[in-house]
């Protein structure tokens, strides 16, 4: 049984990852055959799965989670997130991006926020382009004066 505020995206004919609190990181490809609305405010979803195995059939009643959307990127505080603010040739413009310690320099890096909550933000960086956070930066999540070129102890 799911929220009915919960349901927003979930369609019958859509497949979804479906963690069960019993099989600790093990996520099974499910489809949506039916979404039966009760007059509770919940909603029963029924999954069908050809993926089967012993701890699966062994499961009778468990918690699960659906994993509708999945991102991928670098986890940062939210924090650590700063805008810069640049005018250039009088027009005004804002980068977003987060300060990182290279050696003993401050460098600002720029990123692209792919998803964000209360806690951590998930930062994409364009491939191939300069500027943009990189794997192994060390991002400094707290602070104040910083700024890019700042040399640091």
């Amino acid at each position: 049984n799911v929220e009915d505020s919960q349901l927003d995206g979930i369609k019958v004919g859509n497949k979804y990852k479906i963690g069960f609190s019993e099989l600790s990181g093990k996520d099974i490809k499910m489809k949506v055959i039916a979404i039966n609305q009760n007059d509770n405010g919940y909603a029963t979803v029924i999954f069908e799965s050809n993926e089967m195995s012993n701890d699966i059939a062994s499961l009778r009643i468990s918690d699960i989670k659906i994993r509708a959307e999945e991102y991928t990127g670098y986890g940062i505080s939210i924090n650590a997130v700063r805008t810069l603010k640049e005018e250039k040739d009088g027009v005004e413009t804002s980068t977003v991006g987060v300060y990182v310690k290279l050696g003993s320099v401050i460098r600002f890096r720029k990123i692209d926020i792919v998803y964000s909550d209360d806690n951590i933000i998930l930062a994409y960086s364009k491939p191939g382009e300069s500027g943009y956070i990189e794997r192994y930066d060390e991002v400094i999540t707290e602070g104040t004066d910083l700024y890019d070129g700042k040399i640091v102890a």
